[in-house]
């Protein structure tokens, strides 16, 4: 006889021999699933031909797909008689917390049924439900293998640290799919200027500069490096009237501002010729202050200095 798992719907073959005697009254067996590990039963039950569409019908009583044997009501099978009223054996299987009544099967709860009445049907799997099995499995282990591979190169790749929140741009950087100017920006808005008061400053020959300093944080799960900040002179509009790029890092003294030409302040952010490279670890933050060596030339507006990240590199692994 064939069925399946009510559950995980796994195909089954029973000999004869296995099956519940015809002659018991509804002897239940506990039947347990050897994919699901679900527990449910089967009984025997004795009705009629006119009776069986009932029970098929029945909203209350769960029937799953059996292929049953036709024979009598005698213990020993026999050929049925040509016109001869017969009565047919149905296994009916179901949920083992079903309790029925009436015309289906009549079974106690899972509770009351003995260890030892439990069959299992391990030796009984069919075939081809047994090679599906080993392959979704073997499916499922190689899915779940290249999974977790791919989370350890995806955080090898970014420092070990990786964001579930920003886990697309973590798989992007790890496969070098984002363009420098794309990783810039990812690490220019975790970046927290926290500035100073700005104030202006009499330099030598009577030019004026404009001053701002305070400090940046580098809010990343990596360390940074070339870290260029954008200052920028606002005017009572809120227009941008003036802007200047410098490093993070350089912090010349008031006087050794005052001694120097407008002209020369530029040079102070170099090293070599090059704007130098402001490193911050992640963490950490940095002091900056940021000089405006050329003012507009309106005095009598009111200008606001505002200091944001301009551009960052992560550190080479």
């Amino acid at each position: 006889m064939r069925f399946r798992c009510p559950r995980c719907h796994t195909g089954y073959e029973l000999p004869l021999e296995a099956l519940p005697t015809p002659g018991d009254e509804k002897t239940p067996y506990k039947l347990k699933c050897v994919r699901c590990k679900c527990i449910f039963m089967m009984t025997v039950e004795l009705v009629s031909a006119s009776m069986q569409d009932a029970v098929e019908k029945s909203e209350k009583d769960v029937y799953y797909e059996l292929i049953s044997p036709n024979t009598t009501t005698d213990e020993e099978p026999q050929k049925a008689v040509q016109g001869e009223s017969t009565r047919k054996i149905r296994y009916a299987v179901g949920p083992a917390t079903d309790v029925t009544t009436g015309n289906g099967p009549v079974v106690s709860k899972a509770s009351s049924w003995e260890t030892d009445n439990t069959l299992d049907l391990s030796d009984y799997e069919i075939g081809a439900f047994r090679r599906a099995a080993f392959v979704k499995s073997t499916v499922w282990g190689s899915v779940a293998v290249l999974f977790i591979g791919l989370l350890l190169f995806v955080a090898y790749r970014n420092d070990w640290s990786i964001s579930i929140n920003q886990l697309n741009r973590d798989i992007k950087r790890a496969f070098s799919m984002q363009s420098k100017e794309e990783i810039s920006r990812d690490l220019v808005q975790q970046m927290t200027i926290t500035p100073g008061k700005g104030y202006t400053l009499k330099v030598a020959r009577g030019a004026t500069v404009g001053v701002i300093s305070g400090e940046i944080q580098n809010n990343t799960a990596s360390d940074v490096s070339h870290v260029l900040l954008e200052g920028r002179i606002v005017d009572s509009a809120q227009n941008t009237v003036g802007t200047v790029i410098v490093p993070c890092g350089v912090k010349p003294t008031d006087q050794r501002l005052r001694k120097a030409r407008a002209a020369r302040i530029p040079n102070m952010y170099l090293k070599k010729g090059a704007l130098r490279n402001c490193s911050i670890k992640s963490g950490y933050s940095k002091p900056f202050k940021v000089i405006f060596h050329e003012m507009p030339g309106n005095s009598a507006t009111t200008f606001t200095f505002k200091v944001v990240p301009h551009s960052a590199e992560p550190e080479p692994i």
